[in-house]
């Protein structure tokens, strides 16, 4: 174990090296840049912790070649495989909303929590800020919801998740509902900067 965090501290340094020296203009936002410098900051915290913690290591690695892969690939970046897992998520919390269940709600909350969570960089990377902005919004609220001090009505729910789903096509680019794949990171081909993110992956997987 040593000896691979050791190799993946190397590849950091080299990947920010990397991202210090290269231009950007045209392939993604500020935003997006700071998303991805984000990343990788996360990434040598992680490293350099006293305990290094394999589950953190390897989220992170998935963030970074995730949102890389948005760059080399922007347009079909890998992170919209997530759609399928996301919309589910919404359908549980129509589902809780349905029947005022906050518990079930909140639980559904929680999981699309996580799930973003992994792909936010590269929709940032991919996506117009007032996007991102928008569902950010919305999931910030709606996580709040279980612990309002105020009733919210069934109506007031349903009413919720259908501006959540609505925000969901917008920054994944559906106009209607169509089948995506259920497990995201199918075997595809990550590009030159999913390449060059891939060598600490491997590392960190091995």
């Amino acid at each position: 174990m040593e000896g691979d965090v050791m190799k993946v501290r190397q590849e950091t340094e080299e990947i920010s090296r990397i991202i210090v020296s290269s231009s950007f203009e045209g392939m993604t936002s500020v935003e997006g840049i700071n998303a991805l410098s984000g990343v990788i900051m996360d990434l040598k915290s992680a490293v350099a912790s006293a305990k290094v913690s394999q589950q953190q290591l390897e989220a992170t690695a998935t963030r970074l070649r995730l949102a890389a892969n948005s760059l080399n690939q922007p347009g079909q970046p890998i992170w919209l495989q997530y759609y399928k897992l996301i919309r589910e998520d919404l359908n549980a919390m129509e589902q809780s909303g349905a029947t005022n269940d906050l518990a079930g709600w909140k639980t559904a909350v929680e999981r699309l929590q996580g799930r973003y969570e992994n792909i936010r960089p590269a929709v940032i990377v991919s996506r117009k800020p007032e996007v991102v902005n928008a569902f950010d919004s919305w999931l910030s609220y709606a996580a709040g919801i279980p612990s309002s001090s105020q009733k919210i009505e069934r109506a007031r729910l349903l009413e919720i998740v259908s501006y959540g789903q609505d925000t969901v096509r917008v920054m994944f680019g559906k106009e209607k509902d169509e089948p995506a794949l259920s497990v995201p990171l199918a075997s595809q081909e990550f590009g030159i900067w999913g390449g060059l993110a891939a060598g600490f992956i491997i590392a960190v997987l091995a």
